[in-house]
């Protein structure tokens, strides 16, 4: 369970790296000048403080995305499994709840399903309930059909949502 949400621990560790960054570039210009500029040492702070985290999130942010746990060859009974952030190769599912939680990209290869459950979690279940209700207003109509048209999931024979 996780009791903390990654949008928080980004916060928490930004915010102890801007200090200690903070201090280590405080303590530098207190005993070296660092440049005849006339500027006050926070706005210098400030901005390499702000280069820097901006260097740091985009590199945890690549490397998070790209790094899958890998899953081979494994059978599931009946339990809960979380699909975000897993690469399942060659796996078997018998009356498994599979749960899509829409944090963390998954990948499904040559795998076997037996009486399988989704479960939407999360940002999964924000979309859906999103274009839930988007399905009962007129005018979202033409863009959910090209939308679902795209995915094969509306009969092209009757124009209708294949259930």
């Amino acid at each position: 369970m996780n009791l903390i949400p990654d949008i928080l621990k980004d916060l928490i560790i930004s915010i102890i790296v801007a200090v200690i960054f903070g201090i280590i570039m405080w303590i530098w210009n207190y005993f070296k000048e660092m440049s005849k500029i006339q500027l006050p040492v926070w706005i210098f702070v400030l901005l390499i403080t702000y280069i820097f985290m901006s260097i740091l999130f985009f590199a945890l942010n690549v490397f998070e995305k790209k790094s899958l746990t890998t899953v081979v060859d494994k059978v599931y009974g009946t339990e809960k499994v979380v699909l975000d952030g897993k690469k399942f190769i060659n796996c078997t599912f018998n009356r498994t709840e599979l749960i899509i939680k829409g944090q963390k990209p998954f990948v499904l290869g040559n795998n076997k399903f037996n009486n399988v459950f989704f479960k939407f979690d999360g940002n999964a279940s924000l979309t859906f309930d999103v274009l839930r209700k988007m399905k009962n207003d007129p005018a979202f109509k033409p863009l959910l059909d090209g939308i679902f048209k795209d995915f094969g999931y509306i009969n092209p024979d009757t124009s209708g949502y294949i259930k």
